[in-house]
């Protein structure tokens, strides 16, 4: 089992500890703050990043942010679950903005579960303020775990299937109270050996796993939406800011406040209206704008990336060959 985890006297996680842990759910890290890597100290607390056994990995962080810091990864196929318990973190994934937190009401912070799918790899850019704390708990499933688990008869798996192969898909829910107190003992579990550890880290993991996947797999949410004029128009007027690119930098909650709703509304009407959700529509819309223009001859295939959003060529051209079925360069050859 492939762990990390810092929890001595000083409770101090280093820049190089960061690159380290970051091999298990990424194929490269970079800090992108001067003086931040190596043995630079970035985090004051607990760090904990595992592998398990069932090929699940478990991030459970409880810490404050010794710098500024921003960080770069490229996060590999799967479906993250995430439980912020304290603090907020701004992100952004595959060029979209991410607010990572408790949501912010008259009432004070509601815990919310949050699940984002990665249909291919794609660039994570987080940015952490000096003496910012956080606590949360992230399990990421990938792929293979998924296809190998036996599911693929089950209907509740194919509603799972779906969600995952939409890229960059989320979908937010309220905990149930169990949840919240597994994602507790997951930040601080009991001290136990080596080997019993484990087992409690993966069994309560797999609980909180199953939780989230039961969001996805709930009938209820394949119920036909029969949206009213008003929506419709709504709806329209959405698509026509992602059309637009001044929705590029926003969060799916910023476009849900600009637009008098909330974030589950605003998905669950656009998916009914136009078969995807929100992000996807952006992400499908900016491809056929960089086939548009790769097929005029007028730019390269490493504009074509950057117009779409990519800031990797290869995820682009990967993004690409999925939804069109040919390489990006085929297309431009065609001119």
């Amino acid at each position: 089992m492939d762990q990390l985890e810092k929890q001595d006297k000083e409770g101090i996680v280093r820049g190089a500890d960061l690159a380290e842990a970051a091999g298990l759910v990424a194929s490269s890290f970079r800090v992108l703050t001067p003086g931040a890597g190596g043995a630079g100290v970035a985090l004051h607390g607990d760090y904990r990043l595992v592998r398990l056994r069932s090929g699940l990995v478990l991030h459970a962080t409880d810490a404050y942010a010794a710098r500024d810091i921003t960080t770069e990864t490229v996060q590999r196929q799967g479906l993250s679950c995430y439980l912020f318990l304290k603090g907020h973190v701004d992100a952004t994934l595959g060029g979209l903005a991410m607010h990572l937190g408790p949501r912010r009401t008259q009432r004070g912070d509601a815990v919310e579960g949050l699940l984002v799918a990665r249909a291919e790899p794609d660039v994570l850019v987080r940015h952490g303020s000096r003496g910012d704390t956080v606590r949360k708990v992230s399990v990421n499933i990938s792929q293979e775990w998924l296809e190998g688990g036996g599911f693929d008869a089950s209907p509740d798996y194919r509603r799972v299937a779906e969600f995952c192969r939409s890229h960059l898909a989320t979908r937010r829910w309220a905990p149930s109270p169990r949840m919240l107190a597994l994602a507790s003992q997951l930040v601080h579990p009991p001290a136990l050996t080596p080997m019993l550890q484990s087992l409690y880290l993966e069994s309560q993991s797999l609980e909180l796993a199953a939780e989230a996947l039961r969001v996805l797999s709930r009938a209820d949410h394949e119920a036909p939406v029969r949206l009213v004029p008003r929506e419709h128009a709504r709806m329209r007027r959405v698509r026509d800011l992602l059309d637009s690119g001044a929705g590029d930098a926003m969060s799916l909650e910023d476009i849900a406040r600009h637009f008098c709703t909330n974030a589950n509304t605003l998905q669950r009407n656009f998916r009914a209206a136009f078969g995807d959700t929100v992000f996807a529509y952006l992400r499908h819309h900016k491809l056929e704008q960089a086939r548009r223009a790769l097929e005029s001859g007028g730019i390269t295939v490493a504009q074509a990336a950057e117009l779409a959003g990519y800031q990797s060529p290869a995820n682009f051209a990967t993004a690409y060959r999925r939804r069109f079925g040919i390489a990006p360069s085929k297309a431009r050859s065609r001119c």
